[in-house]
């Protein structure tokens, strides 16, 4: 992730933004010392916030961003409802099944393979192609319209298809409440845009 954060770099001139989705807490470890280490790596070419933001600031930071690296299944979901181009990365099946829903299967990269120079690649594969992930962001709203007992549903159903037990049922599968307010790992867009968003995020709370 380091290495594709300044390839990314040298080609744009932007920072990539690592926002803290998970904090350390109750004696579990959060995204803090991961996060740090990846900017270590990367050097001037990432910048991490670890800042507990909230929700509706965590919004506007993913709308002005260019590109999303979703490092947990929930924070793509989360862009691709503002519109934002999403590159998934799958530490458990249900990222895969879930983004397969969405059209996006062949999008998803299994973590266990990435490297540098495919992420790379798929970031700028996924700026190019923004009608992509305004397809999938309509399917979303669908969703959303046919009520939030249906998007549930379709959660529980991409955890228990590759549930590792084989009992998992789909109508006894709980979505916790905070699947609705997800946050990103990974946001590569312009530091400009992302101070504005911060600003503009604030002064509606």
């Amino acid at each position: 992730v380091a290495e594709s954060i300044k390839s990314l770099f040298h080609l744009s001139g932007c920072p990539t933004v690592l926002l803290l989705q998970t904090g350390t807490s109750a004696g579990a470890q959060g995204d803090e010392e991961a996060n740090r280490e990846v900017q270590r790596l990367a050097g001037r070419a990432a910048v991490f916030i670890d800042t507990d933001l909230s929700p509706a600031v965590m919004r506007s930071l993913l709308r002005g961003a260019r590109c999303l690296i979703g490092a947990r299944m929930h924070s793509s979901i989360f862009a691709l409802q503002v519109g934002t181009p999403v590159v998934p990365i799958a530490y458990l099946p249900k990222t895969t099944s879930f983004m397969e829903e969405l059209g996006l299967k062949d999008r998803v990269l299994d973590i266990g393979k990435i490297d540098a120079g495919t992420l790379t690649a798929e970031v700028l594969r996924a700026e190019r192609e923004r009608s992509v992930f305004a397809a999938a962001q309509a399917r979303l709203e669908e969703m959303g319209h046919a009520g939030k007992s249906r998007f549930n549903a379709l959660l529980r159903a991409s955890v228990c298809a590759h549930s590792a037990s084989g009992s998992c049922r789909p109508d006894q599968t709980r979505v916790r409440k905070s699947v609705a307010i997800v946050f990103p790992v990974f946001a590569h867009y312009h530091i400009e845009r992302l101070r504005a968003a911060i600003t503009r995020g604030a002064n509606r709370i």
